[in-house]
């Protein structure tokens, strides 16, 4: 049922919404109608603003106005008429249950069957703790109507109304969690190695995945696949820790194929990167090389040599080829991908002259990186111009 009534939020019917300000026969201070398909659906509530340890009444109903019987939709046994739920502005639901349905529910679609001029009701409440954080939320009913599985002309049922919450804490928005957890220097390294070039490649009608590390060959549905992996982070808040976890997964790319970020609901501060790939880049520098339309890039942790790499980046020395023996994957942190390869960091030096032999782009090396690894060994591209250092010591 999740993932058919998670869908369902999202429908908009274009029907008529009727705003009852105050209380209906003394009891409810919102009331929302709609007729569609056949049926006149209400949705109530008891109040619209609450504070910590107060109570949402909710009342849904559903009459058939056809003037004939009906079929109605339920996706698991055990699931009532209705479905009621309560969105919250962390981008979080909570079904909204009555004392008299089922503890557990059977994966199973079933149908009722409702008559003419019959009407279907459902109450249900919300109680709001301490640890639910000031914000719109929405409360929500959802009416199925039809055969669903066999008959998708007919669309769900819809009626929503806005609550506010008041009296308790404040967090940061969605869209702010969203936009600092990308920001992350774990999280843009993460990325690098999940995207674009380092998830898929195409060359003269061949299409190649990585999947986990491993190139493979794939058609051209799995490759677009692949481009198309970098799925939204899963977001969820931990109400008691008031944190929230921000988590990016693929299984396209480079290991690891997953990484979280805790973050303070409240303050936005980082509280947790797992794993921490830019702390893997503590105690050296990364180099990046320009070579022809392409660039690399290397981690350093010889003092020698990256004193060399400043010297150069001064203009007080002409050694300006990177010459290192080579090595499989993008590196620590991930900081040489999208390449399949990265450079030894305590073995790098700036040379004048190299043997011609490691001599390449690193398209060349990528390309055939099973001879470079095994025959060639090393990797010093002669036109490598050096673009900018990244300083990771302390």
């Amino acid at each position: 049922m999740k993932g058919v009534f998670k869908d369902a939020v999202a429908v908009t019917l274009p029907v008529l919404i009727l705003l009852a300000a105050g209380c209906t026969g003394g009891q409810w201070e919102a009331e929302e109608q709609v007729t569609s398909q056949g049926v006149e659906m209400n949705l109530k509530l008891g109040d619209v603003i609450l504070a910590p340890g107060e109570t949402l009444q909710v009342h849904a109903e559903v009459t058939n106005v056809s003037g004939e019987e009906m079929e109605y939709t339920m996706w698991n046994m055990g699931d009532p008429a209705i479905y009621t739920r309560i969105h919250t502005p962390y981008e979080a639901s909570h079904v909204l249950r009555a004392p008299e349905d089922p503890e557990v529910v059977q994966p199973a679609v079933t149908f009722g069957s409702l008559g003419s001029g019959e009407t279907i009701q459902r109450e249900v409440s919300w109680v709001l703790d301490e640890n639910q954080p000031n914000g719109t939320y929405t409360a929500e009913a959802v009416f199925f109507p039809g055969r669903q599985v066999d008959d998708p002309q007919f669309e769900p049922v819809v009626l929503t109304h806005d609550v506010q919450v008041q009296g308790s804490f404040d967090i940061i928005p969605a869209q702010q969690v969203y936009a600092e957890a990308s920001e992350n220097p774990s999280v843009q390294l993460w990325l690098n190695g999940h995207t674009g070039e380092a998830v898929a490649r195409e060359q003269k009608g061949s299409y190649t995945v990585n999947m986990g590390g491993e190139w493979q060959q794939a058609n051209e549905e799995l490759y677009q696949e692949a481009l198309n992996a970098a799925e939204p982070p899963a977001l969820s808040l931990d109400l008691e820790s008031r944190q929230f976890q921000v988590t990016y997964s693929s299984k396209f790319g480079f290991a690891p194929s997953e990484i979280s970020l805790g973050m303070d609901a409240e303050t936005g501060e980082v509280a947790s990167v797992s794993p921490d790939l830019r702390a893997e880049l503590d105690g050296g520098v990364v180099a990046t090389f320009q070579v022809g339309n392409s660039s690399f890039r290397v981690f350093v942790t010889n003092e020698d040599a990256i004193e060399q790499l400043y010297s150069l980046q001064r203009g007080e020395i002409s050694a300006s080829i990177p010459n290192s023996p080579l090595h499989r994957g993008p590196g620590a942190g991930m900081h040489n991908a999208p390449w399949s390869w990265h450079l030894d960091p305590e073995q790098l030096e700036l040379a004048d002259f190299t043997i011609e032999v490691c001599d390449g782009t690193p398209e060349f090396v990528e390309e055939e990186l099973e001879y470079w690894l095994e025959q060639v060994g090393q990797y010093c591209p002669w036109s490598a111009e050096l673009v900018e250092i990244e300083d990771y010591r302390e």
